[in-house]
């Protein structure tokens, strides 16, 4: 019995075996599923850094100190180390709504 499951598991391994084509379908789909989902949150990860970064640019008007993007990565950085960043997504998302 092991032989045989060996057997199998290496022709798997090297995509001999035949896979139906609705199971093909279904995990190529949970699959663009997953790397949809990844991609929002990078857009919406996106949408935060550049709102940060508008602010700290609206803050250092006139001033040269600490270039705006800098400052808007620290912050970030904190808030995801905080847990925070979560929440500050969704106020920025409700700032987008109102």
């Amino acid at each position: 019995m092991f032989r045989k499951l060996w057997y199998w598991l290496n022709k798997v391994r090297f995509f001999d075996v035949y896979i139906p084509e609705w199971l093909y379908k279904r995990i190529n789909q949970n699959a663009l599923l997953e790397e949809a989902r990844m991609r929002m949150q990078l857009m919406q990860e996106e949408i935060i850094r550049k709102r940060i970064i508008n602010y700290y640019e609206t803050i250092n008007s006139g001033k040269v100190d600490i270039p705006s993007f800098i400052q808007a990565e620290e912050e970030i950085a904190r808030l995801k180390r905080s847990g925070d960043f979560q929440l500050l997504v969704t106020k920025a998302l409700e700032d987008e709504v109102a």
